[in-house]
């Protein structure tokens, strides 16, 4: 019994600290939200949204995964959108992310009562990247993140931001610790917008180019 009870008592503590860091991220993420231009829809979703049928090709050979330690997760991979009657064809990256329904709230609940169940279903929404936004995407990557994962301060932080039309992809050093966040502008759960951060698998992101470079490229082929 008291190894239960000790056992109950760091989960929520260590659960607790996890969750206020990441309602922080929140609010911070809620204020700048508000203070954006109305929100912009990539080329690919207004195609989508027009045409009357639509074939979305999908390729999962290719794909950039990351998750948080809390089991939130956000899929990276290159798709075709044909519009079936014009014949308008069009590559994107999408976004496919999966939160905790109720977030912080949720996980706190679910140790508390070592119930997993209480610790929230998954939430999941797409957003897309546009082919004219994704030269500016791979040079953000590798000129501004890629050079900077090694970067250490002390008493001192930096942060680094790429603001698509429907994604934002933030990298930050704060002293010795590193957090990718990704925020999906159109949409919000419970309220606060569909945020994701980690900073175990920072190292991950350079593993995004080869995604990217294949929409650039022209490489997608879905006739096999």
């Amino acid at each position: 019994m008291k190894t239960t009870l000790l056992l109950v008592a760091v989960l929520s503590i260590s659960t607790m600290g996890f969750a206020q860091k990441k309602q922080q991220n929140q609010t911070q993420n809620q204020t700048q939200s508000a203070n954006r231009p109305e929100l912009e829809k990539s080329e690919v979703r207004l195609m989508i949204e027009d045409a009357s049928i639509t074939r979305i090709n999908k390729d999962w050979s290719n794909i950039t995964e990351f998750k948080s330690g809390i089991g939130e997760m956000v899929n990276f991979y290159p798709v075709q959108v044909i519009d079936l009657k014009s014949k308008q064809m069009r590559e994107a990256l999408q976004v496919d992310m999966y939160i905790k329904k109720g977030g912080s709230n949720a996980v706190i609940a679910g140790a508390l009562s070592l119930n997993p169940g209480l610790m929230g279903n998954d939430d999941y929404m797409s957003a897309w990247v546009g082919k004219d936004e994704i030269d500016e995407f791979i040079a953000f990557i590798e000129q501004s993140i890629v050079p900077n994962l090694d970067l250490r301060y002390k008493k001192k932080s930096s942060e680094f931001i790429f603001n698509a039309k429907e994604i934002t992809f933030r990298y930050m050093v704060d002293e010795k610790r590193r957090r990718l966040s990704i925020l999906l502008n159109n949409y919000q759960d419970a309220g606060y917008p569909f945020h994701f951060w980690t900073e175990a698998r920072v190292d991950k992101i350079a593993e995004l180019l080869p995604v990217l470079k294949d929409i650039r490229d022209k490489k997608l082929n879905f006739e096999e």
